[in-house]
């Protein structure tokens, strides 16, 4: 006969790994429970750990000094995520930006090739209201008042003169814009100035593709607030625990570790935030919990 603690119930013994949630903040704040879905999983997770850490300030006095009392000071609520899929989406996240944000169309002059030509530094216009597509387009002047553009892609659209505002049409909405301010100085035939446009992405498909997308480097702000959930299936399905951060911040440091025989992850520390009423962005039905929950589920 076994003697010893035993488990007391198998159904409790945590086996693998959560699946994380990730959702707007704004959009579920006044929501307590899990209202995330499996399509806003971030994927397969290499590794995973949550830490509740609090700090606490000893009160002492007399000689010798005896403690009388211990109060909490401060409490941090942290997940330590690694995830096996490399996405736009998880590299945004990791580097703190709103993946639900709209993604406005831009247009970046990439090279210029001339001896006395001149241009004028990000006047080239592009909209959100359509026509724009990501190509690189490639302005070959035939002189030095004409040029001709190229698009990788699309081809040839036109041909137009310094002094005109060169708009191609793109069922109703022009590709881009280059004003006609746009070149000065001397142009010659052959010379050349290249830029790339890239499209207006709505907030409800930004980063949807696992292979399209770009993260900008250089550019770090505040991170973003986001709905996070953490969802742990026991071995009986039945059964879950979800731990939820209504305001979250990602706070990591990208690293990829590419090795041979080894998939590389995205890290990433999500750090939960103060949701109550008294905070911007907050709502009252934190007050109690301002920094989330755990929650088990299915009992």
């Amino acid at each position: 006969m076994r003697t010893g603690p035993i488990t007391r119930d198998a159904s409790t013994v945590q086996l693998g790994l959560s699946q994380i949630r990730i959702g707007k903040s704004a959009s579920h704040i006044a929501t307590v429970t899990p209202v995330l879905t499996a399509l806003d999983s971030l994927g397969a997770l290499a590794s995973t750990a949550f830490n509740s850490e609090t700090e606490y300030f000893d009160l002492e006095s007399g000689f010798p000094l005896s403690l009388d009392a211990t109060f909490p000071m401060r409490e941090t609520n942290t997940l330590e995520c690694a995830f096996k899929e490399i996405t736009p989406k998880s590299l945004a996240i990791s580097r703190g930006m709103d993946p639900f944000a709209d993604i406005a169309a831009a247009a970046t002059i990439l090279s210029t090739k001339t001896i006395a030509g001149v241009h004028v530094v990000d006047d080239i216009a592009v909209t959100n209201a359509g026509g724009v597509i990501t190509d690189i387009w490639t302005i070959v002047f035939t002189g030095a008042a004409n040029y001709k553009v190229y698009g990788r892609i699309t081809g040839y659209v036109g041909t137009s003169a310094i002094t005109s505002a060169f708009a191609p049409d793109n069922g109703g909405n022009p590709y881009f814009t280059i004003p006609a301010n746009h070149f000065t100085g001397t142009w010659a035939a052959d010379q050349e100035q290249v830029f790339a446009t890239t499209a207006f992405v709505s907030g409800t498909s930004a980063y949807t593709n696992a292979h399209l997308g770009n993260i900008p480097l250089g550019t770090l702000a505040a991170p973003k607030f986001l709905r996070v959930e953490a969802v742990y299936t026991f071995p009986n399905p039945a059964y879950s625990m979800v731990i939820v951060f209504p305001r979250a911040n990602i706070t990591s440091s990208l690293n990829l570790d590419q090795q041979p025989e080894d998939a590389a992850a995205v890290t990433m520390t999500i750090k939960s935030m103060g949701a109550s009423e008294d905070t911007t962005g907050g709502n009252a039905a934190w007050n109690n919990m301002p920094n989330g929950q755990i929650l088990f589920l299915g009992g």
